[in-house]
């Protein structure tokens, strides 16, 4: 019988760069980001957040992204080994993200049409920080 599951990537975070120097990382290098790092400003580094394992069995994955009082975008990413990562496409070439922004409104979903691989993690750019800001991404799938 097919259950309900989600991952969480993001909970309830309020944008604080302190928040996000203690939850996201540099892609290129796998460490943590910076103590100085700007979450607005990013400079050259691509943040991400940790790397989850999905289940082979997991079907019919949609991402979310819940913000309130501020613009982030996320890209969904995927690997099959946890080392080579790449953008998520979906079958119509698109990327996997999801843009929340107060002119789109404060959920936004994005249904992956395609399967996914065994390692997953999102590209995190907001487009401010502050204590208002609070956002929530997870991917949500069915196990089979």
């Amino acid at each position: 019988m097919a259950s309900a599951h989600h991952i969480s990537f993001l909970n309830s975070v309020q944008l604080t760069n302190e928040n996000l120097r203690e939850l996201l990382f540099d892609a290129a290098t796998g460490d943590p980001v910076a103590s100085n790092f700007d979450a607005v400003n990013p400079g050259n580094v691509v943040a991400v957040t940790a790397t989850q394992t999905l289940s082979s069995k997991s079907i019919d994955h949609i991402l979310v992204g819940n913000c309130v009082g501020c613009t982030l975008n996320v890209t969904l990413q995927i690997s099959p080994d946890g080392v080579n990562w790449t953008d998520c496409t979906l079958a119509n070439g698109d990327t996997c993200q999801v843009d929340c922004s107060l002119t789109a409104g404060d959920c936004q979903a994005s249904i992956i049409d395609v399967p996914l691989l065994q390692y997953v993690r999102i590209k995190v750019l907001p487009s401010a920080t502050g204590t208002d800001k609070i956002c929530t991404v997870n991917l949500h799938f069915t196990l089979n």
